[in-house]
């Protein structure tokens, strides 16, 4: 239950920091440091759900 629970955390902010950075590239508001940590993050997520689905699904 807690690996679900983990996964739809990850997947929520997964989700926002995706808008975020495209709100981002719509209008740019922010520095450059900090949109490149919000990319990392974002990469960061990527890789935990994949590892998620690899672990978990096959």
């Amino acid at each position: 239950m807690s690996d679900i629970i983990k996964f739809c955390i990850v997947l929520i902010v997964t989700l926002f920091l995706t808008f975020s950075i495209i709100a981002e590239f719509q209008k740019p508001q922010k520095d450059m440091f900090w949109f490149s940590i919000e990319v990392m993050f974002l990469l960061a997520g990527f890789l935990i759900l994949k590892d998620y689905i690899v672990k978990h699904i096959t």
